[in-house]
C-alpha cells in the first residue's frame, strides 16, 4: 500500500492496482495515475518504452552468445523468474496498460 504524494489518500482510492513513480533530481513521488497530468503519464509510458528496448537488447545478447555471465548479468539486471512469479517485481506491461487506459478519457 502507499499514499499519494499528490493528494494523500491511499491506494483504494485509485482504480488502478498500481502508482507511477515520477523521479526527478529533487525527490521520488508516488502518485495515483488519476493525480497525475497528462505530460506525467506520457513521460512515464516513455520511459517504461524506453526500459523495454533495453530489455530486449539485453535478450538478444544472450542469443548471440548464451554463456552463464551474461545470463548471470541479465538476471542481475531484470531479477529472476521467481520474483516476476511471486510478484516481487513490478509489471511494466500492467502500468503502461493502466496508463493507455487513463489517457483514453
Amino acid at each position: 500500500m502507499y499514499n499519494c504524494d499528490e493528494c494523500h489518500e491511499d491506494a483504494n482510492r485509485s482504480t488502478y492496482s498500481i502508482p507511477v513513480i515520477i523521479n526527478s533530481e529533487k525527490e521520488n513521488k508516488m502518485l495515483h495515475i488519476e493525480c497525475c497530468s497528462k505530460d506525467q503519464l506520457l513521460d512515464r509510458l516513455n520511459k517504461i518504452a524506453l526500459s523495454e528496448i533495453l530489455f530486449y537488447q539485453d535478450l538478444l545478447k544472450i542469443v548471440e552468445n548464451a554463456d552463464q555471465g551474461k545470463i548471470k548479468d541479465f538476471t542481475r539486471k531484470y531479477g529472476t523468474h521467481d520474483e516476476h512469479k511471486f510478484g516481487i517485481q513490478i509489471d511494466k506491461f500492467l502500468e503502461a496498460l493502466a496508463i493507455i487506459d487513463k489517457l483514453k478519457e
